[in-house]
């Protein structure tokens, strides 16, 4: 997390950590995710609603508790700022590492 005069800040939203979290960890439970990601249940609750509502992950069943799969095709098509998808963002930072 970045910090400014009185600011905190991080490049990546609630949303991409949650997101990202859950690429790691489809077995986690929301509270696992609140207590790893320093977020309320209330919080990771809202965050994978709208993830599921968006067609970013799928919410299965394991037994008696929730699994989540990262559907990536459709992460790679969201778009990161007008006319930039999510996968052209990350090409673009993966080609700024290699030189």
């Amino acid at each position: 997390m970045a910090e400014g005069p009185g600011r905190k800040w991080r490049l990546v939203s609630n949303h991409g950590l949650v997101l990202g979290y859950i690429a790691f960890h489809p077995d986690a439970t929301l509270r696992q995710m609140s207590q790893d990601l320093g977020l309320t249940e209330r919080a990771i609750h809202r965050i994978v609603s709208d993830l599921e509502d968006a067609g970013l992950i799928a919410k299965g069943k394991k037994g008696r508790r929730n699994a989540y799969s990262v559907l990536w095709g459709n992460v790679a098509a969201q778009e990161a700022s007008p006319g930039l998808t999510i996968g052209q963002w990350a090409a673009m930072l993966y080609q700024a590492t290699r030189g």
